[in-house]
């Protein structure tokens, strides 16, 4: 019986689904069909169009945020006059425009790790969503290119400027649903492993010090607020600890570890939702 796996938003948090990867590898485990948004989509896209968890890993071993970001600013190193640059530039190009950055060299980077690869050429089958902000609906994006479709998924309201496609104005997919589980279950498959990086927690006021993060942990809370049906709740919900760094990313390892820790965990659980063979040996 297949099994799919999906991967919520997050951010940099989300790194650690590379870590789930690999410990559903260790367990000699690769899904299905794999669904995603946001990181969420650029991680399980990558990896549904043949990128290796060592692929990810040697990416990640200099991987600097500011590399892919347009504005000049952005290039150098954080001080708090760059700090101070970044954020004025940033408020004048989403006044100029529809967002902080244009997203160009984030797209080149999606054609290179999912190897310019449509839909119909993934080695798994992939799907992510995204939101429409002219009708307000949730958009399933499974045909032309992934790159592209990953880029409209991960795009976060302000941060990175919508996607213009098929006549639709496309933006980051968590807005609507953070964990689409209903993509696999709508296409046949009752059996669904979710890893969820940003699951429901009190905030402490270091986390909510300035306007962005609070704009930041308001838009969590709407994803709190997302009604689940018996069709979105996955069979196996994994959370990975201490991974709360939306906007982080210099430590991958960690991060990493962190996913794989959550299936070895979850190991029999996985196995039995996964392999039928093994739910017949232990019962």
């Amino acid at each position: 019986m297949k099994w799919a796996l999906v991967l919520s938003g997050g951010g940099g948090s989300g790194l650690s689904h590379i870590g789930v990867l690999k410990g559903l590898e260790t367990l000699n485990l690769k899904p299905d069909l794999i669904a995603g948004t946001s990181i969420g989509a650029v991680i399980g896209g990558a990896y549904a169009c043949g990128m290796e968890v060592e692929d990810f890993e040697e990416l990640l071993k200099d991987f600097k945020i500011h590399r892919y970001l347009e504005g000049r600013s952005f290039q150098f190193n954080i001080g708090a006059v760059t700090r101070f640059l970044q954020a004025q530039e940033a408020v004048n190009r989403m006044l100029m425009s529809r967002g902080a950055d244009g997203g160009s060299r984030i797209l080149e980077l999606l054609y290179r790790i999912t190897n310019n690869a449509s839909f119909s050429e993934t080695r798994i089958p992939f799907y992510c969503n995204a939101v429409d902000l002219r009708s307000g609906r949730e958009i399933l994006m499974h045909r032309g290119s992934v790159a592209e479709a990953v880029r409209a998924s991960m795009a976060f309201p302000g941060v990175f400027t919508p996607v213009e496609r098929d006549k639709l104005l496309l933006c980051d997919g968590a807005v609507a649903d953070n964990l689409p589980v209903w993509i696999p279950r709508s296409l046949g498959i009752k059996r669904v492993i979710a890893v969820n990086v940003t699951p429901r927690k009190t905030a402490i006021d270091d986390d909510i010090a300035n306007g962005f993060s609070i704009f930041l942990r308001a838009f969590t809370i709407a994803c709190y607020g997302q009604a689940r049906t018996s069709r979105d709740t996955p069979t196996l919900e994994l959370v990975p600890q201490n991974i709360d760094r939306p906007f982080d990313f210099s430590s991958p390892g960690e991060l990493i570890r962190a996913g794989c820790d959550a299936v070895m965990e979850q190991k029999t659980r996985i196995m039995k939702i996964t392999t039928p063979w093994y739910r017949h040996l232990t019962g």
